[in-house]
């Protein structure tokens, strides 16, 4: 996923610098409708699926949405924010990702045409409402909830969350020799019942957000001093 970020960002930037601010929007859609096609002409000729999970052009669906918010949250356009912020629209948002999260269970591969093809802009379409609702429209008890110092600290960490979590333990690819497994090995949490579930959760959660916060102070936060040197 920061091989795709990575692509993304290096022909975006050319696409906001040398092209009107006018075509914007009819541009950010075609991102969404090309990735949503490409990724149906990819299941339709028997690719892998594979290949549209992990290719940037498969991926501008979500990049599409998030630079709509991005640009109409710039601009200011503040009819644009009242309709992100409807939380008509966002527990719509909601309902359409558990349809097709429903419609694709239905199928017997697990890497079905809904799967493959329509997930990852049902997803987009939910964080899209989400975000705009973090940033804007929440109040009350959620607004508390996203305010508290936790929650800013864990967002603070949040790329160390994200980096590391897959190296703390896969339950796919993590092997029997693996540090973390032996130490569910050996606290002996390695059942299936719910409280070993639930015990091995919380302590993957305290492992990755310890690691994080080693991340944070020792690599990141310094780095992050270098933008005082840049204009930006």
């Amino acid at each position: 996923s920061l091989a795709v970020e990575e692509q993304f960002y290096l022909f975006f930037p050319f696409v906001i610098l040398f092209l009107q601010k006018k075509y914007f929007t009819s541009i950010f859609i075609g991102f969404i409708v090309l990735s949503v096609a490409l990724r149906a002409y990819f299941y339709a000729n028997g690719h892998s699926w594979i290949t549209s999970y992990v290719l940037m052009p498969t991926c501008l669906d979500a990049f599409g949405l998030g630079a709509l918010l991005a640009y109409f949250h710039k601009q200011k356009t503040w009819r644009f924010w009242a309709f992100c912020t409807n939380k008509l629209y966002l527990l719509g948002s909601v309902a359409l990702y558990l349809a097709v999260v429903y419609a694709g269970k239905q199928f017997v591969e697990q890497h079905n045409i809904i799967n493959v093809v329509l997930l990852r802009l049902a997803e987009s379409i939910f964080s899209f409402f989400l975000i705009a609702n973090a940033v804007y429209g929440f109040s009350g008890n959620i607004k508390r909830i996203l305010t508290n110092p936790v929650a800013i600290y864990m967002g603070k960490i949040s790329y160390g969350l994200y980096i590391y979590h897959n190296f703390v333990y896969n339950a796919y690819h993590s092997s029997a020799t693996h540090p973390v497994v032996q130490l569910f090995n050996y606290l002996g949490l390695l059942a299936t019942d719910w409280l070993s579930i639930t015990l091995r959760l919380l302590l993957l959660t305290v492992i990755t957000v310890l690691i994080s916060s080693i991340s944070w102070y020792l690599i990141e936060k310094p780095i992050n001093k270098f933008k005082e040197r840049f204009s930006y």
